[in-house]
């Protein structure tokens, strides 16, 4: 991969580990949230999962 494009994924990534996730709210209950509407589960379920993977390759890259 070129420099360019790493720094571009590490940018990415960045971005998308500073963003918050419902589950950094210590008072976060998924049943309360999604007031059952499966389909806000899902999505939400989706976006934390994003962000929560991008907090831990940046974790990875950092301790290389």
């Amino acid at each position: 991969m070129s420099k360019d494009r790493n720094l571009l994924l590490l940018s990415t990534l960045k971005d998308l580990a500073s963003m918050q996730v419902n589950s950094d709210n210590s008072d976060f209950n998924a049943f309360n949230y999604a007031s059952g509407n499966w389909d806000d589960c899902y999505e939400m379920g989706k976006n934390d999962g994003e962000i929560l993977l991008a907090r831990h390759l940046l974790e990875l890259v950092n301790k290389s």
